[in-house]
């Protein structure tokens, strides 16, 4: 039997609450029900299925798009469709719909695969040993492009939030925007303690670090900026709130108040954590997101802007760590 404890335990979490999120769809249901069952059985427990893949799309007509059931690593969207699916109209919207979809996920580098589109028919009138043929020819699909692109070296498996986080602890490179987030700002931070770094890690968005152990010389800050649009700002009354550009290359603070004594802008660098989401684990944490400066050019009393330093921003504990356990072995 797969899936039986530690981090495989927490696929099948996953797993259990997007299928429980699609179970009043019954028909739908039952398709993805059958390829899962059938690719775990196979033994492919490394395959990442997304159900309900939302895709953002750049028109303004409000409505929401998303794919049925999609594989991000092998870039293979299924769905599952209905009697009302083939109408005249919804035929050409379908159409449309896949084209949107195609120019959002075709990927602009060589190396990686484009969108493929399959599509299974469960209509009323369609038996069901033609709705389990066409299933277990999809099945069959996925499991011949993950095999290909695991030949191809192209192929990165499934691993939970907290086997990424396992990784990294081998190998504490800090980089922008990797795929791993930590629960709580002690966890994000822990990296950096076993490497021997002074810090006084607070309840607040930002924490000094101090470049010795009496701790008053300080060097930076550790920054979990909260990120609020202005009316969410000012519902909450609150004074300051951030916004982070789309390119994530630039944190703006904007204050509200109305007070004069506005505090002094943070001249050191910020290591940054943004708090975020991964919906392929279904996991809620921070996520490192760079090194930022204050920039004072584009900078006012009311609107401070914090830059993202790319040449500074991979931070490389391994080197630090060691050190540290060599100092720590010679005092012993």
């Amino acid at each position: 039997m797969f899936l039986l404890d530690g981090f495989l335990n927490k696929k099948w979490t996953y797993l259990l609450q997007r299928l429980h999120e699609q179970s009043h769809k019954q028909r739908e249901s039952f398709v993805i029900n059958f390829i899962l069952m059938n690719l775990l059985s196979d033994g492919y427990t490394d395959v990442n299925p997304v159900l309900q893949q939302p895709i953002k799309q750049d028109h303004s007509s409000g409505k929401r798009e998303a794919i049925d059931l999609y594989f991000p690593q092998i870039n293979l969207g299924i769905e599952i469709d209905e009697d009302q699916h083939f109408n005249d109209e919804n035929r050409i919207e379908d159409k449309k719909r896949t084209r949107r979809i195609k120019d959002k996920l075709n990927p602009v580098d060589i190396g990686s695969s484009s969108y493929t589109e399959k599509r299974i028919n469960v209509q009323k009138s369609r038996s069901l040993n033609d709705v389990i043929t066409e299933s277990r020819q999809v099945v069959q699909l996925v499991e011949f492009m993950i095999n290909n692109a695991r030949r191809n070296d192209n192929y990165e498996p499934w691993l939970t939030m907290e086997e990424r986080q396992e990784k990294f602890n081998k190998r504490p490179v800090y980089r922008p925007g990797m795929n791993i987030m930590w629960r709580t700002h002690k966890l994000a931070t822990k990296s950096f303690v076993n490497a021997g770094w002074k810090f006084a890690l607070g309840q607040s968005g930002l924490a000094n670090i101090y470049s010795d152990e009496t701790k008053t010389q300080k060097i930076a800050s550790f920054w979990f900026p909260i990120i609020k649009t202005k009316e969410e700002a000012i519902k909450d009354k609150s004074s300051w709130f951030n916004e982070i550009k789309a390119d994530r290359r630039e944190i703006i603070e904007y204050y509200i108040g109305d007070k004069v004594d506005i505090y002094e802008p943070d001249l050191l660098p910020r290591i940054t954590f943004k708090k975020g989401y991964d919906y392929y684990t279904n996991y809620h944490g921070n996520q490192y997101l760079g090194v930022y400066k204050y920039d004072p050019s584009k900078s006012t009393l009311k609107e401070r802007h914090y830059v993202l330093e790319k040449d500074k921003s991979v931070i490389n504990l391994i080197e630090a760590i060691k050190e540290e356990k060599k100092r720590a072995a010679k005092n012993k």
